[in-house]
């Protein structure tokens, strides 16, 4: 039986639409694993003290102080303790950071997210239009948030972390999951690469029950509850602002994030 002196705690911190939710499925497939899903992110939308102007709380309890307690918990039986969260939604908040956890973040280009947003939304809510920033407005801060983030981490709390980049993982998901694994104390198994399609109300996640029931409702994580694994990527797109004529509203997004994301994509790791 695990003690808390041989768990593993990991902290996957991210972007919306970087394959973190098959990530973190990848970790569901260990029996004896425990998965924190977005309760940072539910604390910023629907909990008390968030940054939305909600009428009322729909994650009454999702206080920033409830997140990090329910993160820094003791899970006895479990070896591996992980979490999956946005960096904007901790809003700066870095005292709210859980103790005994190795940071890692999951990158993509700015321009695949962006689109595979856009596509999304216009799909889900095409009443509000094309404007990305009438749909959310913290999408500016998605990689600014996240490498703020990563420089907490590294040079105020002078821990390790890790970076991967989408693109560079699906080029060979096995070796790239057994760095990860290698790197953070996860065991690695071979079973990690695949599973089982299933329904989000399947799966084993500490969350809010609102957000749980929210992503299911937009369809947030379909592809990923629809798939069977990672698949491996033939090739790696270059996928440009010049190459694609974005919109403007992508195109100001995009411009905004790059260069965050490209100082975050010169730390990743490679094969």
């Amino acid at each position: 039986m695990a003690t808390e002196s041989t768990q593993t705690r990991v902290l996957l911190w991210t972007a919306p639409r970087c394959m973190a939710t098959a990530f973190t499925r990848s970790i569901n497939t260990l029996d004896d694993s425990v998965v924190f899903h977005e309760n940072f992110k539910a604390a910023y939308f629907y909990g008390p003290k968030g940054n939305q102007t909600n009428l009322f709380s729909f994650a009454p309890y999702h206080t920033y102080d409830y997140v990090k307690a329910l993160l820094q918990q003791e899970m006895p039986g479990k070896r591996v303790l992980f979490a999956k969260d946005f960096a904007y939604a901790l809003q700066g908040k870095f005292e709210k950071i859980p103790d005994g956890y190795i940071h890692t973040f999951l990158i993509r280009n700015p321009t695949k997210v962006f689109m595979s947003l856009r596509n999304h939304y216009k799909i889900k809510s095409p009443f509000f239009g094309d404007e990305m920033q009438k749909y959310q407005p913290t999408l500016e801060l998605y990689f600014v948030d996240l490498w703020k983030l990563y420089m907490h981490i590294t040079d105020d709390l002078k821990k390790p972390t890790l970076v991967i980049d989408v693109d560079d993982f699906l080029q060979d998901p096995e070796v790239m999951m057994k760095i990860y694994c290698q790197s953070t104390g996860i065991p690695f198994r071979a079973s990690m690469l695949s599973w089982e399609p299933c329904s989000i109300w399947n799966v084993d996640w500490q969350c809010s029950t609102f957000l749980k029931y929210v992503t299911w409702w937009q369809g947030w994580y379909k592809n990923a509850f629809n798939s069977n694994g990672f698949g491996k990527s033939k090739r790696k797109t270059n996928y440009t602002q010049e190459d694609t004529m974005l919109p403007a509203d992508i195109r100001q997004l995009v411009e905004i994030s790059e260069p965050y994301y490209k100082l975050l994509y010169d730390e990743r790791i490679t094969i």
